[in-house]
């Protein structure tokens, strides 16, 4: 994988006769090597394992008897987190007959063995009789409904994605708190209970699924947590300051409606990165062509054009999108991210294949044919993009464009908070806090009296 050698010298070096013993309160045991494996709770031990199984992986990937599914031209079949490895695979037979053969192989390499008793195929648009060919075939168990994978569950329909997920773990939250309201825990405490605890299980399931969730169950949730924290008595602090973050002088209770759409806006973010960063971004952008929703986004909504194929999750983000780009000021009403190519407001872009030198130079929006003096020249842009003499005609089209009245207002607009984040190439540490704090803060909260 052509790390560098002092690397591979130092991994050597860790491993070269790794020699343990047990510790007994008042002695310990003799050393006794170590042949297999890795110490225990060693920290190197989960990055050399993802290395092991990387040639698995990247077999998988590049086998042409394994068929996964296939968007312009690229192939998605395999997800894997640690020992987690989710196949997404068309051609059933073929497929599996080719990754079984190649798993066997894998294992008499390595010594890793798949867990029959844990591996599950959902089968998709396959007979009766085609499923019980399957389990005749290759052992593995069959599931009707959904299979788990990562702590959710994903179900055969997007439309069950929803409650085979949500209201189960809303249950099981409130059960939670019922038991905590037995003990003796203040209301600052409770409040430290609900951002510690429950926050983050609800903020994985924001995360990771793509769909919609029912307004009134958020609701009554947030209901329930606002008993637990007065253990059902009178509140005692305004809800306006309980919700306002720590930062702005509030006590942080979690707005669960603020933090989901953060979580969603956060994948918005994501949708910017640079391609090859997330495989999820490169097939849901995939599945838009010829449209990008890098750029389809920023046009106004009554100009977007059709999407080709709708993908229910980048359908959804951009509803969560279109309610709060106005009014929480995500954008500016005239935007300098106007896109260029394929607005329907600058036809000659409508074919950017005649504007290929300024694509590849970088000018893609509105802000890309400006400074803080004004339009660039000719002579600057052509430095910039390598322009020949013939791009002129390009260039003054491009010119017209952006000098109208209202484009010259959003090309020399400031860029917003979310603005700028999506233009920063891959979303930063600490998105979905920052994205919460914005929300929460617009329209600008008052000025309270015990702050400086």
């Amino acid at each position: 994988m052509s790390f560098p050698p002092d690397f591979c010298s130092a991994v050597r070096a860790l491993y070269c006769n790794p020699r343990a013993d047990v510790v007994i309160p008042g002695s310990r045991t003799s050393t006794f090597p170590i042949y297999n494996g890795t110490r225990q709770g060693c920290p190197l031990s989960p990055l050399l394992f993802a290395l092991t199984l990387e040639p698995l992986l990247t077999h998988i990937r590049f086998s042409p008897d394994i068929k996964g599914i296939t968007v312009q031209g690229e192939s998605f079949k395999v997800s894997a987190y640690a020992d987690d490895v989710l196949l997404t695979l068309t051609s059933p037979e073929s497929s599996l007959t080719a990754t079984t053969a190649l798993l066997s192989r894998f294992s008499n390499v390595s010594g890793y063995k798949v867990n029959l008793d844990k591996s599950i195929i959902l089968p998709f648009h396959l007979s009766r009789t085609g499923i019980q060919d399957l389990i005749a075939r290759f052992g593995f168990k069959i599931a009707s409904t959904s299979i788990p994978y990562l702590g959710i569950h994903l179900p055969s329909k997007y439309k069950d994605l929803y409650k085979v997920n949500y209201p189960p773990l809303y249950a099981k939250l409130r059960r939670e708190m019922e038991v905590w309201n037995r003990e003796c825990i203040s209301w600052l405490g409770c409040v430290h209970c609900v951002k510690m605890n429950l926050l983050p299980r609800l903020l994985y399931l924001f995360q990771a699924l793509p769909s919609p969730v029912d307004p009134s169950d958020l609701r009554f949730l947030q209901s329930n947590i606002d008993a637990f924290v007065w253990r059902g008595g009178r509140r005692r602090v305004a809800r306006s300051t309980l919700y306002r973050p720590r930062e702005l002088g509030g006590l942080g209770l979690p707005n669960l409606q603020w933090y989901f759409q953060a979580a969603q806006l956060s994948q918005v973010v994501a949708l910017h990165s640079p391609p090859n960063t997330h495989r999820w971004v490169d097939f849901e952008s995939a599945c838009m062509f010829p449209e990008d929703p890098r750029y389809w986004m920023w046009l106004p909504k009554s100009l977007r054009p059709q999407e080709p194929v709708p993908c229910p999750p980048l359908s959804h983000s951009m509803a969560i999108w279109d309610s709060l780009a106005s009014s929480k000021k995500l954008r500016q009403v005239s935007s300098s991210m106007l896109p260029l190519w394929r607005n329907p407001q600058f036809p000659p872009g409508q074919t950017p294949d005649q504007f290929s030198r300024f694509v590849k130079g970088g000018i893609l929006r509105l802000r890309d044919l400006r400074d803080h003096t004004g339009l660039y020249s000719f002579d600057s842009m052509s430095a910039r993009s390598q322009l020949l003499p013939r791009d002129s005609f390009r260039y003054i089209q491009l010119r017209h464009f952006a000098s109208t009245i209202e484009n010259k207002t959003a090309g020399s607009s400031p860029l917003t908070f979310f603005e700028r984040l999506c233009l920063s190439g891959d979303p930063p540490r600490g998105l979905i806090s920052r994205l919460y704090i914005h929300l929460a803060s617009t329209p600008s909260l008052p000025a309270i009296t015990y702050m400086a």
